[in-house]
């Protein structure tokens, strides 16, 4: 179910199942950032993405495993994707079907 805002056909979609929509959205846009680049910027993610809350995005993804630091940088804040876990938009691994010579049929992830 969802509802556009008011008076218009254009606007944001909000998600009424999910009360969490629009901070997994700006989540996912900075992996994207991420993974495209490798760094995610202060400015770049209020004046491209119109994220305020980098710095509360990027302290979930430590607490999920990612490693990054961040540094002062003219003026702006650098932080710098070093690890990710596997499996993840940063850090995608193929999930392929092994057979064996018996028959027996295994999932694994390729690296």
């Amino acid at each position: 179910m969802f509802t556009t805002a008011q008076g218009t056909g254009y606007g944001v979609i909000t998600d009424l199942k999910n009360k969490n929509n629009m901070k997994n959205t700006q989540r996912l846009q900075v992996l994207r950032q991420f993974r495209d680049t490798g760094f995610v910027s202060r400015n770049w993610a209020i004046r491209t993405a119109y994220i305020t809350r980098l710095s509360g995005i990027i302290c979930t993804l430590n607490k999920e495993g990612y490693k990054i630091v961040g540094k002062k940088k003219k003026g702006d804040y650098i932080y710098t994707l070093i690890e990710a876990p596997k499996g993840t938009i940063c850090n995608p691994t193929r999930l392929v079907e092994i057979v064996d010579e018996n028959g027996n049929r295994k999932m694994i992830y390729e690296e």
